[in-house]
């Protein structure tokens, strides 16, 4: 770091940091030099160092949005080996990462042998929701059992349950291995569930 600190750029960090813009005040000198270089206009730097808040900003958002999700592992349908199950559909497959049916308020299930990938595309197509703006929710039917007997026997299972309306897909996994009676826990969000079984 230079001794001498240019007091142009110090206010700059300044402004950044009262006007909540970390991508521009971690980025801007090197747009700047790159403007220099490149003989830009202010215009072209100003909309440079806009693009740049605004893609860490997205960035950010989708960071804090999958670990809100709890996924186990990140995955991709990009990373799924469809050759591995020639009867999946993998135009429908791809199509439910579009996410049209969370629009539309619709369930998905899907059911397949043990090690069939189940768990994968759904996580994949919970990624794909998120990129695209969707908040998400990753659990295993037995996790989320044990949390509602636990908020039910602390008298809190009513605030429990609010805390589900605020995703728009809720990804329950191995919904398989659990016996579950009627009722809903939610009414507002879309399920993708994966259970196991013949398909």
């Amino acid at each position: 770091m230079s001794e001498h600190l240019d007091p142009r750029e110090a206010l700059v960090d300044i402004y950044c940091k009262q006007l909540k813009l970390p991508g521009l005040k971690s980025s801007f000198r090197e747009l700047a030099r790159d403007a220099m270089e490149q003989n830009q206009t202010p215009t072209s730097f100003l909309a440079a160092c806009l693009a740049k808040e605004v893609e860490m900003r997205v960035q950010k958002r989708l960071s804090t949005r999958l670990k809100q999700t709890k996924f186990s592992e990140i995955k991709t349908l990009e990373g799924f080996d469809f050759t591995s199950i020639p009867k999946l559909p993998k135009t429908k497959v791809i199509s439910l990462a579009e996410c049209k049916f969370i629009k539309d308020r619709e369930n998905i299930i899907c059911i397949g042998q043990s090690g069939t990938g189940k768990s994968h595309i759904a996580t994949a197509i919970g990624v794909a929701a998120i990129q695209l703006g969707f908040r998400v929710r990753f659990i295993k039917v037995y996790d989320l059992i044990q949390e509602l007997l636990k908020a039910e026997s602390e008298y809190r299972l009513p605030r429990y349950l609010k805390i589900w309306n605020k995703f728009d897909l809720v990804i329950l996994d191995e919904l398989g291995y659990i016996n579950l009676g009627t009722g809903s826990l939610y009414s507002s969000s879309s399920a993708l569930s994966v259970m196991n079984g013949e398909a």
